[in-house]
């Protein structure tokens, strides 16, 4: 066994080293030692720092959290909630959001707010990671991600999310999931992803209405770079979705279209794609749970989630 302080100083150093020494353990050490890197992950309280190393450890030794063919989802209730933003809130926006970088143009597309009543639903609690996506790949024979060594994500990033992939690739993805396990999973349309994200409440962030950067992983996380899944519990949505905002974009089943009722002029709307929710490490203005557009030309740090409708 390894004791409580050895484990936090095991912590600090090498998640390889650390992995090696736990395959060492016996069994019933290596359950002790995963039930430690799992409260360690789950607890808001820890410094980020170790939420990320104890999750690097997991992503060598096996994520318990992170299963092929039976994704976590979560239920998001029946009902109306409302989508999108008000005219009138556009220019408090852009005053309250200086640091943000955001522009006018961006926000009106946002509007207006409109009230969506949805069937009830389930989305994925986390977005799909790279091994998931790597069973995939290898029982289908797909074409991988670019950003792959070889046939296989880099080292030690097997509970990261899977970027890089285009919207094709997503949606099969989820028909290759349903013919593995008979459950019908699909990517989110825009309005369930944005009420999962949001709630009932019109909150601006799935946590609450104040960025705080310290609750995901963005441009002012000081990061760089993807993050295991969920290593932010304090930025759960209520419906308990995690990284809806920052670490990777993700994809929806809608095309961008203006919402019904848009009366902002002439905003060209004839470059965008499939919409793109949510934000990335390396962004801040996308973190918005309102905050909608398509694929940016430069910008490959795409993902997606699971949705299932439930009948």
């Amino acid at each position: 066994m390894i004791g409580q302080e050895d484990l936090r100083a095991l912590l600090t150093g090498s998640p390889a080293d650390f992995a090696r020494r736990l395959r060492e353990l016996p069994a019933d050490g290596r359950r002790q030692t995963v039930r430690f890197l799992m409260a360690v992950l789950e607890d808001a309280s820890e410094a980020v720092s170790s939420r990320r190393a104890a999750g690097r450890v997991l992503s060598y030794v096996g994520d318990p959290r992170v299963l092929p063919l039976a994704p976590a989802m979560m239920r998001v209730a029946p009902g109306p909630f409302l989508m999108g933003t008000r005219s009138e809130d556009v220019l408090p926006l852009l005053q309250r959001h200086q640091q943000l970088g955001l522009r006018r143009e961006w926000l009106l597309k946002e509007t207006p707010r409109h009230e969506v009543s949805l069937p009830e639903f389930e989305i994925g609690r986390c977005p799909v990671t790279n091994l998931e996506y790597k069973r995939f790949v290898d029982d289908a024979q797909y074409q991988q991600p670019r950003y792959w060594q070889g046939t296989s994500f880099p080292d030690g990033k097997a509970n990261h999310p899977v970027w890089g992939v285009s919207w094709g690739d997503a949606v099969a993805y989820c028909q290759w999931l349903g013919a593995q396990t008979g459950v019908q999973y699909r990517l989110p349309t825009e309005a369930e992803w944005e009420k999962a994200a949001r709630g009932t409440d019109g909150r601006e962030y799935p946590w609450g209405d104040a960025f705080d950067p310290g609750r995901c992983n963005s441009a002012l996380s000081g990061i760089g770079d993807t993050t295991p899944v969920g290593i932010f519990p304090d930025g759960a949505s209520l419906c308990g979705a995690l990284d809806m905002a920052g670490n990777v974009e993700e994809w929806t089943s809608d095309w961008f279209y203006p919402y019904l009722g848009f009366d902002q002029g002439d905003l060209d709307f004839s470059h965008e794609t499939w919409v793109c929710r949510g934000g990335a490490f390396d962004g801040v203005d996308t973190l918005r749970c309102a905050r909608r557009h398509g694929q940016y030309a430069s910008d490959q740090h795409i993902g997606f989630r699971l949705a299932r409708s439930v009948t």
